[in-house]
């Protein structure tokens, strides 16, 4: 217990001695994944507290059942998400994509070529998404200008 000590005027009071909190951790998309997946197996027999309480018990012990609520209620874009590119579970939370058609068609292509066995370089990368912008008849001044950096964002993303 704190200790009591006393004011100018011989008045106790007790010392404020707060314990510690774990800090809020962002879960990825495998985690949220995980947890959701872990609700839908046992929600006919635990009540969402429950679930939480278990949650929490696991390793998020900062885990709320708000945050539970929230993601079932973005259950459908985070799956969407995941499924859409597998190499984004580590990620914890969605990116907003300019050209999300060039994206997913530049994605289709890299594992296609990747099977081949064919050697991909930058340059190659960003002269294909030139090529996709121009198929999908991009205007100009819609297009980006797949500079280095967007090169090496987009090989973090897809996991090149």
């Amino acid at each position: 217990m704190p200790t009591i000590r006393t004011l100018f005027n011989d008045t106790p009071f007790q010392i404020y001695d707060p314990q510690p909190v774990a800090p809020k951790r962002h879960l990825t998309f495998a985690e949220k994944l995980k947890i959701l997946d872990f609700y839908h197996d046992y929600k006919a027999h635990l009540t969402q507290q429950q679930v939480v309480a278990r949650v929490k018990a696991m390793v998020y012990t900062s885990f709320a059942q708000s945050t539970l609520s929230g993601y079932l209620k973005d259950e459908p874009r985070i799956r969407a998400c995941t499924s859409a590119n597998p190499s984004r579970l580590h990620f914890k939370q969605q990116t907003s994509v300019k050209l999300p058609e060039v994206e997913t068609a530049l994605f289709e292509w890299i594992k296609q070529i990747h099977g081949g066995g064919i050697q991909l370089t930058g340059a190659l990368i960003c002269e294909k998404a030139r090529e996709f912008c121009r198929l999908f008849d991009m205007p100009e001044a819609q297009t980006l200008k797949f500079s280095n950096g967007w090169l090496s964002r987009l090989k973090a993303c897809f996991g090149l």
